[in-house]
């Protein structure tokens, strides 16, 4: 059954009764073999010729006999001499000719038609005359008595009904298949075609072998006429669109008087006027103007309601047409229809007493470093008291978590537990105060103090060791969403051999009903998340969330609203694959307003092997240099959150400049006991350490050696420019640092001396020196003078453990630095 306007037709199967139905709800007649239809031999190319009884005009000529092509073309002939009937599978442009005769035709759907393929339909024919199925003769008759847009009243004598049934393209196609139909009628004198064309029954309009058309050649040479052809309408919705826009009014059905002359035809009549603009293009039947709709285009459309406005927020329906408006925070285009953000914060429309953050929409207010936001406005000042949060992830099976805190002038130090016990210490100028908990956290500390505060977690035991410094997380909004971002450091995943080798990271809120958003590194099999946990979450006032992974999280990125506390690394860490011993690396990430664009590269003293440098990008287009001499360069390029390793010989000295921030981690391999004639006093277990950037460099910084067994050997490496070293301005521990002098600063430190020739004109020639401290454990104090400033890493190696952090992260400032802010 053919299906025309989505329902399928069974009007002509038994006739019952008398058959009257308006023009405006025919969809199509009954086809097949068991009508009496015949049916063209399935192939590439085949016609069928049909004989008229007395003669059928098209276009002021009568012709004798009809050509049906199984290209979706009817072709008009004269029988004596024979005609020669053409298979034109191919398109061509109109006016028409083939063997230097002009050629009378019909393009119903002229492509390259292809039935070989068992699963395609095919075309069949059937004669309606008196002699032959009068019956549907006399129905059709008074269906062509209701077609509004013929402009004469006939009755046929004589009908050819084609139809082209799920007909495939060439060469084979079978996936997608197109059905239509063709009603030729005449009376000798006046004759009509009507196409039909099935509901979804069109869906492909090219083949391997070229275009399609639809329309009519009327054979004299000059005129011709296209309805729709792929050529200008190559997407096939818009080919649909425009073939069942029709001429009726009628989706997908067409109707054409074909006997009169072409340049006498009757153009449409319309008996009630069009109004609003409408112009008539059938007989009555009116395109209306945009805005408008009815047989007169005399109602109005509420494009707001119907949904066809181009409003970017709120419609507002007027007569014949639609006006635009914005929600409040937001102001109306040029355009008329789109909305833009009004930034109140720049246009003075925000109420903030200090700073204003513009959202989409609205705003909200923020405060300096040192206040605190206590109303939708307004700002308290805070300045002096500063909290940190100090949490960590389990030391292989151990949780006991050790805070060391060093504070310069006298202090009042708090420590919130996990349980809500408060640990108070009153302290003294330049002591260093303990606190020890069998937990790892997450713990509160707030210290009240004009000079800076160092703090120091650490998990250290005989098999495994860890520690790192530990800031405050102020930072400032530096990304175009105003939010804290952070990336994530970790090891890849071919460097983890223990039976707990997990990628670990910790977030610890700062503020209460702060959104978090993590995004995963392409390394990343995001993590074995707590239950309930999504990408997306909340996150309020020392809370802890810890992740884990089996997979390397570097690069991993972290967007909160609000500030967080974020540690990075692995329960247990072996460097490289091969080695039997690990230890706990971590470190606390510092958020991207914080990282720098250049650092000086220099690998672990008292080490035999080789460090690991690993560059994680935190912005779109980032490029990196890599220079470990003066003569050569490597260009590092990397999108957000993508990740560059490589292995740094143990007598290089290397810059990393980039014109993006990067956070830069050196990663030092372990030995353990491989190989018991190794020399262990200078292998140890891995560790991990976040290099400080050359634009963070200080004058002044404390750095904590942390406890271990007597293999321990504890260093610091200080970088600052060469003059700065030869003229003695950088002391520590109230000695200054000489290294034009052989002998150490004092007889338990060693002092190696390694010169980079920085590559850049712009930089001076920096100097690493590394401390050897052998066994001395506690805390020291690094200060220069003269404007000198300097960097520092602190680390340590033992037989079986070791650790690393970095000597320049926030958390530093004074009260007396953070009054200008």
């Amino acid at each position: 059954m053919l299906n025309f306007g989505g329902t399928f037709l069974l009007l002509f199967l038994h006739f019952f009764g008398t058959f009257c139905i308006p023009f405006e709800d025919f969809v199509g007649f009954p086809f097949g073999t068991q009508y009496g239809d015949s049916a063209l031999t399935k192939d590439d190319d085949r016609t069928a010729a049909v004989l008229v009884n007395e003669s059928f005009p098209f276009f002021g000529v009568h012709y004798e006999l009809i050509n049906i092509d199984i290209n979706g073309l009817l072709s008009f002939h004269h029988p004596d001499p024979d005609p020669l009937l053409y298979s034109l599978s191919h398109p061509r442009h109109l006016p028409l000719m083939v063997s230097e005769t002009w050629f009378p035709m019909i393009a119903l759907f002229w492509g390259d038609v292809d039935l070989r393929h068992p699963e395609a339909g095919n075309v069949y024919y059937r004669v309606v005359s008196h002699e032959h199925h009068s019956a549907l003769l006399e129905e059709i008759n008074k269906l062509l008595d209701t077609n509004s847009r013929l402009d004469i009243r006939f009755a046929a004598t004589w009908c050819l009904i084609v139809t082209w049934d799920n007909v495939g393209y060439y060469s084979n196609g079978r996936d997608k298949l197109n059905t239509f139909q063709a009603v030729l009628a005449t009376n000798g004198t006046v004759s009509v075609a009507i196409l039909n064309y099935a509901d979804d029954g069109i869906q492909w309009s090219y083949t391997d072998s070229g275009f399609v058309i639809v329309g009519y050649n009327v054979g004299d040479g000059t005129n011709s006429k296209i309805i729709v052809s792929s050529v200008s309408f190559p997407n096939i919705s818009k080919f649909i669109e425009e073939l069942m826009t029709s001429n009726t009014g009628i989706y997908g059905h067409w109707t054409f008087r074909i006997d009169i002359s072409f340049n006498t035809s009757i153009g449409p009549v319309c008996r009630l006027p069009c109004l609003n603009g409408g112009r008539c293009t059938g007989d009555n039947f009116c395109t209306c103007l945009a805005g408008w709709k009815g047989m007169q285009c005399n109602l109005d459309v509420n494009e707001c309601l119907e949904g066809t406005d181009q409003c970017d927020q709120l419609c507002i329906n007027t007569i014949g047409s639609y006006t635009c408006d914005c929600h409040a925070g937001y102001k109306l285009g040029s355009d008329g229809q789109s909305c833009s953000d009004i930034d109140e914060c720049k246009t003075g429309q925000d109420m903030c007493s200090q700073l204003c953050n513009n959202t989409l929409g609205s705003y909200k207010c923020y405060c300096k470093v040192g206040y605190e936001l206590i109303s939708k406005k307004d700002c308290k000042d805070i300045r002096c008291v500063k909290e940190y949060f100090v949490s960590s992830f389990e030391n292989i099976a151990y949780t006991d978590l050790t805070i060391t805190i060093y504070s310069i002038s006298s202090n009042r130090i708090e420590v919130f537990g996990p349980s809500g016990n408060v640990d108070t210490v009153y302290a003294s100028p330049n002591s260093t105060n303990l606190f020890q908990y069998s937990s790892n956290g997450p713990y509160r500390i707030r210290t009240r103090s004009e000079e800076p505060v160092y703090v120091f977690a650490s998990s250290i035991h005989t098999a495994s060791a860890g520690g790192y410094k530990v800031f405050f997380p102020d930072g400032e909004y530096r990304s175009s969403a105003h939010l804290y971002r952070y990336f994530a450091l970790s090891v890849a995943q071919s460097r983890l051999v223990l039976s707990r080798p997990e990628s670990a990271l910790v977030l610890v809120g700062a503020k209460n009903d702060t959104s978090v958003h993590m995004i995963p590194s392409e390394t990343a099999e995001l993590f074995s998340l707590q239950v309930g946990r999504k990408k997306r979450f909340k996150i309020n006032n020392n809370e802890k969330i810890t992740f884990f992974s089996h997979t390397d999280i570097s690069g991993t990125e972290i967007k909160a609203s609000n500030p967080l506390t974020v540690t990075s690394g692995h329960t247990c860490g072996n460097v490289p694959v091969n080695r039997h011993f690990c230890d706990q690396l971590i470190e606390q990430i510092p958020p991207t307003s914080d990282l720098g664009r250049q650092y000086i590269v220099v690998p672990f003293a008292g080490r035999t092997a080789d460090t690991i440098l690993k560059i994680v990008a935190t912005e779109l287009s980032t490029s990196a240099i890599l220079y470990c001499d003066s003569e050569s360069s490597q260009t590092i390029s990397l999108s957000i959150g993508g990740v560059f390793e490589q292995t740094i010989s143990i007598n290089d000295t290397c810059l990393v400049s980039s014109n993006k921030p990067i956070l830069v981690g050196l990663l030092s391999p372990g030995k353990g006991k491989l190989n018991v004639n190794e020399n262990l006093e200078t292998q140890g277990d891995p560790s991990l350490v976040i290099l400080p950037s050359i634009e963070s460099y200080s004058t002044m910084t404390a750095f904590y050696s942390f406890p271990g067994d007597d293999t321990l050997k504890h260093y610091a490496t200080i970088f600052t420019t060469e003059s700065a070293f030869m003229d003695a301005n950088v002391f520590l521990d109230s000695h200054p640092i000489r290294i034009n002098h052989e002998h150490p600063v004092h007889p338990q430190l060693q002092i190696i001396k390694k010169l980079i020739e920085t590559p850049r004109n712009d930089l001076p020639n920096y100097v690493s020196i590394m401390i050897s401290f052998h066994s001395t454990t506690g805390m020291h104090e690094v200060r220069s003078i003269n404007n000198s400033t300097f960097g520092l890493i602190s680390y340590g190696f033992g037989n079986d453990n070791g650790y690393a952090y970095s000597g320049h992260i926030l958390g530093q400032k004074s009260c007396e630095f953070e009054l200008d802010e």
